[in-house]
């Protein structure tokens, strides 16, 4: 069994041969970074600027504010890696795919769901505090047990979260229930998945976030004008690392869950169409 790394390095070769042979992608992906490019230029140069950190620091607005716009290129290696018996061949069937709203509100679904039990938890976790004053000597007592209580209702929440992370390969899979079969499917493997994911993912943040502290440094040394090749940089790494990751959360879901028995045949077709 391949290692974390062999998995980055898996994700790495699919995404640069899916990019170099299949026409649709690279047209979606180089169009996306164009568009984006020219928006952050647009929105920087109207003086709307996201500040990265501290009020006195350079405001660059980032291009990886858009990564979003990179999801329908996510979705179709989703079904080159693990097949799609109707796959997409225009733009059109791209960026019209209901699976993008079917997606949206499974997230949001999700993100309402457990905003809930956080307003609750403040709510009754304020009322405990202010009763902590007529305690007398219980007080630091009752206060580690609040602490205690919070940190592990925010540990399960966080649980919830890490068993729906293969939420967009199961929306991409066209499963009517989205939300209980990502969380069905990962029961009892969320250990498993961090293994398979930590590193890729921590390789991926060590390229993409000095990246982002390079577009302050550029500002402050050459000011606007040295924005421009920025963005277009940023940009580009931001889609190729989009493809990159989605392949990694493809090539893990294979891994990790089995998609060979749940995807049907296509699966085998797509795994020995790899190289496209």
């Amino acid at each position: 069994m391949e290692n974390e790394p062999g998995l980055l390095k898996k994700s790495l070769r699919f995404a640069q041969a899916a990019l170099g042979e299949n026409s649709l992608l690279r047209t979606s992906v180089l169009g996306t970074i164009l568009f984006v490019t020219l928006l952050s230029i647009a929105l920087a140069a109207f003086g709307v600027t996201h500040v990265l950190e501290g009020r006195n620091n350079p405001g660059v607005y980032s291009p990886r504010l858009f990564g979003l716009l990179f999801f329908p290129a996510e979705l179709l290696l989703y079904d080159l890696i693990l097949g799609n018996s109707a796959p997409r061949t225009t733009l059109k069937n791209l960026y019209l795919d209901k699976r993008y709203l079917s997606l949206v509100w499974a997230y949001l679904r999700l993100y309402l769901g457990l905003a809930l039990p956080l307003l609750l938890l403040g709510f009754f976790g304020a009322l405990a505090l202010g009763g902590l004053k007529k305690l007398g000597g219980a007080e630091f007592f009752a206060f580690g047990l609040i602490v205690v209580c919070g940190l592990g209702f925010a540990l399960m929440l966080l649980g919830v979260i890490a068993r729906c992370f293969f939420l967009p390969i199961v929306v991409a899979r066209r499963e009517p229930r989205p939300l209980s079969t990502a969380f069905h499917e990962t029961k009892g493997k969320v250990w498993q998945m961090l293994r398979v994911l930590a590193l890729p993912y921590l390789a991926i943040a060590a390229v993409t976030v000095p990246m982002e502290l390079l577009g302050t440094a550029i500002e402050r040394r050459l000011g606007f004008v040295g924005l421009a090749p920025w963005f277009l940089l940023d940009a580009f790494v931001t889609g190729f690392f989009c493809c990159v990751s989605g392949a990694v959360l493809a090539f893990a879901y294979q891994r990790v869950i089995g998609a060979e028995g749940q995807a049907g045949p296509d699966v085998a077709d797509a795994q020995q169409n790899t190289a496209l």
